[in-house]
């Protein structure tokens, strides 16, 4: 029986215009943060990807190579609220960036993993 290990995670998140597409580079996001985990199939390791990192659900979301898992979401820089960060944009959020009163951004993911 192979298993699947998760080795680590980053990602980098870019303005995202409505209209536009992708804009400039946040410089921010995960640096190779570790992981370290294995799981007994790819459903289950992308079911923790969700539940620990609130990447999407689905297998159809992701992007899956012999060693990466690729993916993306968008979020909302919270960073000048309390708790603040990147998070998942309330649907008022959505309906501003939308008419291109807010900005929102895309945060791209790369999971390096092993089948062992």
């Amino acid at each position: 029986m192979s298993c699947i290990h998760l080795v680590r995670i980053s990602s980098t998140i870019y303005e995202d215009s409505y209209n536009e597409g992708f804009g400039e580079n946040t410089n921010c996001g995960l640096r190779n943060e570790p992981i370290g985990k294995s799981f007994d199939s790819i459903d289950s390791a992308l079911k923790h990807l969700h539940g620990y990192y609130g990447l999407p659900v689905g297998k159809e979301n992701y992007d899956i190579d012999d060693e990466l898992i690729r993916t993306s979401k968008m979020v909302a820089d919270h960073s000048n609220q309390q708790n603040g960060g990147w998070f998942e944009p309330t649907d008022n959020e959505y309906e501003t960036w939308k008419k291109g009163k807010t900005k929102l951004y895309t945060e791209n993911f790369t999971v390096e993993y092993l089948s062992i």
